[in-house]
């Protein structure tokens, strides 16, 4: 009966670990199609894509559009949304690092905006060289940035 008992206590401890980790990622939808279509009028669209690199290659990148998690970005990959024209606040960050990288976004409607996210090389560095200690000194530093940076690299009509 103990050995059982022990069994039932691992598979607890997996199940439990397991359901965690399924909720890390975010919602994931195929904004593939969504590219591809047509863009309505009285909307912009958002391409953002996340730069290669081995840094923090492992780990997913958290999107928020205004408040709201839209995607998990993995290494080299990119994400299409739709959004109504105005104000919008782009934000990405990861739970293993302190701070959050923003980029605000003014978005006119008919335009297409790509956005670049990339690992921030003195977020790196200061983690390489000081551990946890430099990483939330770096963030505190630099105005709560992230690990990540998120900027605009081109704005053109939708075509």
């Amino acid at each position: 009966m103990i050995r059982h008992g022990k069994s039932f206590a691992v598979f607890i401890a997996l199940a439990l670990t397991t359901s965690m980790l399924a909720g890390c990622g975010g919602p994931e939808l195929d904004t593939t199609a969504l590219a591809a279509a047509p863009l309505p009028k009285s909307q912009a669209r958002v391409k953002i894509h996340r730069e290669s690199n081995i840094m923090g290659m492992a780990v997913d990148v958290r999107v928020i559009i205004d408040g709201k998690e839209v995607a998990g970005l993995g290494n080299d990959e990119t994400k299409v949304f739709n959004i109504p024209a105005g104000a919008h606040q782009i934000a990405v960050d990861h739970w293993s690092h302190p701070g959050t990288s923003r980029l605000a976004l003014n978005a006119k409607p008919g335009m297409v905006y790509d956005v670049a996210v990339a690992v921030r090389g003195e977020a790196a560095a200061a983690g390489m060289m000081f551990g946890i200690v430099g990483t939330v000194a770096e963030s505190a530093a630099n105005g709560d940035n992230g690990y990540w940076s998120v900027r605009l690299v081109k704005q053109a009509p939708a075509g």
